[in-house]
């Protein structure tokens, strides 16, 4: 379960990875111009040989194979799906002509989705404003909405970003492309405000003033 909606395919793409996809699968509604439905987003993967000899499987190998499913949602969606399960899905006599509620229901979902995406849209004009108010920390916080444990920036790094021009190609990141490239590299580092921004450099901006701020071992781990 996700906080935000276009995280979805950020975690595919990552697992998918590591994963072996098995094709004929996987099942992903797609979503049509002129209809609100609760989708699916599910699909499975098969383990590769080490994973699966891992299992130790042995007498059990007949009741037990090497795939697993992965079944993607945002927080909203998951409450809904919960809801309408236990409630429509498992009661379907109790629904019998009742479609005008049948269809309110479905109308929640649909509330549901459109507060997602207005809600990633909200948080991308908050990190915006902040960038024109230059409060730096905030703005890093509210365009990356990711959970930090540590969400301050040093003295030395907050005089670099004196530079107007450098702050601005932080916050052009894409922030999808930026988590992949974590996830490629094992970034195993706290979650810091600043470790994202060492990341981001050694990376996407390489700007020589901040390299000299990060340290050695990061810097040689990391880099490609």
């Amino acid at each position: 379960m996700l906080y935000f909606a276009d995280d979805i395919d950020t975690v595919r793409e990552i697992i998918s990875c590591t994963f072996e996809e098995r094709a004929k699968d996987v099942s992903i509604d797609q979503t049509k111009l002129d209809e609100f439905k609760a989708t699916r987003y599910n699909i499975v993967y098969s383990l590769d040989e080490k994973y699966t000899n891992s299992l130790n499987l042995k007498d059990e190998s007949t009741r037990i194979d090497n795939t697993f499913e992965l079944q993607i949602r945002t927080i909203f969606s998951e409450g809904w799906h919960e809801v309408e399960h236990d409630l429509r899905y498992k009661c379907k006599s109790d629904w019998k002509g009742f479609d005008n509620q049948s269809r309110r229901l479905n109308g929640v979902y649909a509330t549901l989705e459109t507060s997602e995406w207005t809600m990633i849209k909200i948080f991308d004009e908050l990190a915006y404003s902040h960038y024109k108010d230059r409060e730096w920390c905030a703005m890093f916080r509210q365009k990356f909405r990711l959970r930090f444990t540590d969400e301050s920036l040093d003295e030395a790094l907050l005089s670099i970003f004196e530079d107007i021009d450098l702050v601005k190609r932080f916050f052009r990141l894409d922030r999808s492309k930026l988590i992949k490239d974590m996830s490629r590299k094992g970034f195993y580092y706290p979650m810091k405000l600043q470790n994202l921004i060492y990341f981001a450099n050694i990376h996407k901006i390489k700007d020589e003033r901040v390299t000299e701020l990060i340290p050695a071992m990061m810097l040689e781990e990391m880099s490609d």
